[in-house]
């Protein structure tokens, strides 16, 4: 069982994920399906994840917008995958707000 958020996009479409995204961003899988990739970024983020999301395999970090407004900071490991003639990434998202450098950092 993964603990990551994983999330397969179609050109920044969202069209599918595991539960973790769910529970990690707040949405339901209706509400998900209509989004977008950068939906997920506050705008000064945006521009990054754009560009990484063109990249064959990335790995980054991110500031990350939950469906309540709120924020956290994020790894962000994605690879595009030819898939039945088209160009699809798999993306996965780990909270590292809580990561324990984070903590000890904060004490």
């Amino acid at each position: 069982m993964s603990f990551e958020a994983v999330a397969v996009s179609d050109h920044g479409r969202i069209i599918e994920v595991n539960s973790n995204f769910s529970k990690m961003f707040g949405y339901d899988d209706l509400e998900l399906k209509t989004m977008r990739v950068t939906d997920f970024h506050p705008p000064e983020a945006r521009d990054l994840v754009e560009c990484m999301n063109l990249s064959e395999q990335t790995l980054y970090e991110a500031i990350c917008l939950r469906k309540d407004g709120s924020r956290f900071a994020a790894e962000i490991h994605g690879r595009a995958m030819p898939y039945v003639g088209r160009h699809l990434r798999v993306t996965a998202i780990r909270d590292i707000s809580l990561s324990p450098a984070a903590v000890n950092s904060s004490r």
